[in-house]
């Protein structure tokens, strides 16, 4: 689960943030002037997260072979709001 904490918090809770992150795969987004900036997690869940090896290219490369990358802002728009029902199903299944 993400956890939504401003940027000055870091200061006073660094420690607390870093043993949730680690062993509890907390994840934070820290908002720095009012918009999310950065998210700390812990070095485990980074890794289930990140592929291996030159993924963008070849994500780069899938995208274009299926046209995606001749896609509209509103058709972009679409497909993530077709999506985000999803991912809270499956967010709120862990």
């Amino acid at each position: 689960m993400n956890k939504h904490i401003v940027a000055r918090t870091l200061s006073t809770e660094r420690d607390q943030i870093i043993d949730e992150a680690g062993p509890d795969h907390a994840r934070y987004v820290v908002d720095r002037d009012g918009a999310p900036s950065v998210v700390i997690m812990s070095l485990g869940e980074y890794q289930r997260l990140t592929p291996d090896g030159d993924w963008l290219e070849k994500l780069w490369a899938d995208a274009k072979s299926r046209g995606l990358d001749k896609m509209t802002m509103e058709e972009i728009d679409e497909e993530i709001a077709a999506y985000r029902p999803e991912m809270a199903e499956a967010e709120a299944k862990r």
